[in-house]
């Protein structure tokens, strides 16, 4: 999993050890989530499996990222703006990493790879085409010309004045003011 902080410091072509001691140690704590993932990882594999983090480990590690961001931005800026503490505790996600080890098998919890659905996978290219194209407010009919495949799923189930709209792995699309609004996640 790419890290925004890490884009950051090499967009800004600054070391790790040029950062504030808050920054760094930061940075040391995601590395010691990953270390974590890594290993439960490892123990997986051992018996023909792979890991997943949980959804809440996910998102605790890019709560943690933003913060490790605003740290590094307050350093390149010269400001002070970052004076909370990270709202995640990392040793609570590396705890809750080990957790999800199965103690009868000793291996980390395993899923499935998730099948990918080709018909999600042709609506994210064209929304992909939508946003390259700066078309990200549309109509029905718009939506119709350009992104038929996304059309024919929201058309199958429209509900006039209803809550209408699509969510693939990487986008939203969602029905406001009769108007489709398409983001990217």
């Amino acid at each position: 999993m790419e890290k925004a902080y890490e884009k950051l410091l090499a967009e800004h072509k600054i070391a790790v050890n040029e950062l504030p001691a808050d920054a760094q140690t930061g940075i040391k704590k995601i590395k010691a989530i990953e270390a974590a993932i890594n290993l439960q990882d490892k123990k997986a594999a051992k018996v023909g499996k792979t890991y997943s983090p949980s959804s809440s480990v996910l998102s605790d590690i890019r709560t943690f990222d933003k913060w490790i961001v605003r740290e590094i931005l307050d350093y390149v800026e010269d400001k002070e703006t970052n004076t909370d503490a990270p709202s995640v505790d990392a040793n609570e996600i590396v705890a809750e990493i080990k957790a999800d080890a199965d103690p009868s098998a000793e291996v980390a919890k395993v899923e499935e790879p998730v099948k990918s659905d080709p018909k999600g996978m042709a609506i994210d290219a064209e929304f992909i085409e939508l946003i390259k194209n700066n078309k990200q407010e549309l109509t029905l009919e718009d939506l119709k010309v350009f992104s038929p495949e996304a059309y024919s799923v929201v058309f199958s189930s429209y509900e006039k004045g209803g809550a209408n709209g699509i969510e693939t792995t990487y986008h939203t699309l969602i029905e406001q003011n009769e108007k489709f609004i398409l983001t990217k996640k």
